[in-house]
């Protein structure tokens, strides 16, 4: 069963490389499917080298907005009947797309599971507050989920409104749905990628990024027309 990874990157130069390393190697048959929100460092020029390299597996689309409206765009170009996500800051362990796929296959319709935070100390150490609805805690980040293609389908994928917590908000959708989610952390302790937490400068540009990516969005929409602005 194919499984496509879609990324929705920007401005990850310093970790593109590490990420895209430890997907190329996992258990086929996949596919990589990477969105570039209009990245102004090199992280298109180092994932360019990669679909040059893997032409068969890795795939480079630009589509500058909102998280939810780049990552959407990737499943609308992606093949595969699973969809994984994870960050362009993450670090993929060695059996992810295994036993996710495993997951999948053995009947539920999304998996989501633990990442482990590494860099600054206070961000290792922070736990992710729990959010449950029907017994199924929605807390986990699109970092390290993957879905049933027809789940994505049925909800209508990321909610493009969001300019955060647009996981959250897809995981709620799908619950409340009626789809089963396992939380894999419990049945397949190996579905757990490293994800790379900020220093606090680096939150500070995240969140000028996440503002210009709401910017664009509300351009792209016609905000600027609805409010007379021109």
């Amino acid at each position: 069963m194919l499984v496509s990874v879609v990324l929705n990157v920007m401005n990850e130069e310093k970790n593109i490389a590490d990420l895209l390393d430890s997907l190329v190697t996992q258990e086929g048959p996949i596919e990589i499917v990477v969105v570039d929100a209009n990245s102004r460092d090199r992280t298109r020029e180092i994932i360019e080298k990669y679909v040059q390299q893997y032409p068969d597996i890795v795939r480079m689309y630009i589509k500058p907005g909102s998280r939810g409206l780049s990552t959407n765009f990737g499943i609308s170009k992606a093949k595969g009947d699973i969809i994984a996500f994870t960050g362009g800051d993450c670090i993929a362990n060695p059996f992810w797309i295994k036993e996710l796929r495993k997951s999948i296959m053995d009947g539920t319709s999304v998996v989501a599971g633990k990442t482990i935070n590494m860099g600054l100390k206070a961000w290792e150490e922070l736990d992710r507050v729990e959010l449950f609805y029907k017994g199924v805690d929605l807390s986990y980040p699109s970092c390290n989920e993957a879905f049933k293609r027809e789940v994505l389908e049925k909800v209508g994928g990321f909610d493009t409104w969001f300019i955060t917590a647009e996981d959250i908000d897809l995981n709620y959708r799908a619950v409340d749905a009626g789809y089963p989610c396992w939380e894999a952390l419990t049945r397949h302790p190996w579905i757990t990628p490293l994800h790379r937490e900020p220093g606090f400068a680096a939150v500070l540009r995240r969140a000028e990024l996440a503002r210009e990516r709401a910017l664009a969005a509300f351009r792209e929409a016609g905000g600027q027309v609805l409010l007379g602005l021109r």
